[in-house]
């Protein structure tokens, strides 16, 4: 673990336990209802996260280990991982953010809304994205959110972002 960094689960340590095990549902913490809330839903978030980006926020924050260290180990660059760790928390942030709400009142700061995600037919036009022709332009589907769903985007880069960090 590196030591100029600070690590916000020492906490897990100084109750005796492995950090590591925490995030893989070995860890159970029983001291109130409250936490025990937190923990399940921080552990249902992170198994909605891919494979990589599980792996960036198990080792950084729950390992405590820097970039430099968790590059040697999966031979990515680290400027790979610094992109990679900050969609993970975005991603992590808006699965999050409705629970942190309803238990703690803290409301999520996000100031850009997407359009996709607050529209009532959100499954339907996810499901457009996902299966769109990834030979052609995005155009098509820009075409259908605009006639169908009265979405009118002038660049694809929404559409983009709401693959990437809300799908």
């Amino acid at each position: 673990m590196s030591k100029k960094k600070v690590v916000y689960q020492n906490w897990i340590v100084e109750l005796g336990f492995d950090p590591a095990k925490f995030c893989y549902k070995e860890f159970d913490i029983t001291d109130s209802e409250k936490t025990d809330k937190a923990v399940k839903a921080v552990r249902e978030s992170l198994d909605k996260l891919n494979d990589d980006e599980k792996e960036i926020i198990i080792h950084y924050h729950f390992m405590g280990q820097s970039y430099a260290e968790i590059s040697e180990k999966s031979n990515r660059e680290i400027f790979k991982l610094a992109s990679l760790h900050n969609r993970a928390l975005k991603k992590l942030k808006k699965k999050l953010s409705k629970f942190v709400e309803n238990n703690y009142g803290i409301k999520s700061d996000s100031d850009i809304v997407c359009p996709i995600c607050n529209h009532g037919r959100k499954t339907e036009i996810n499901e457009i994205i996902f299966r769109r022709d990834r030979t052609k332009t995005w155009k098509p589907v820009l075409n259908i959110l605009k006639d169908k769903y009265s979405i009118i985007l002038k660049s694809p880069q929404i559409l983009i972002g709401h693959e990437k960090y809300h799908m």
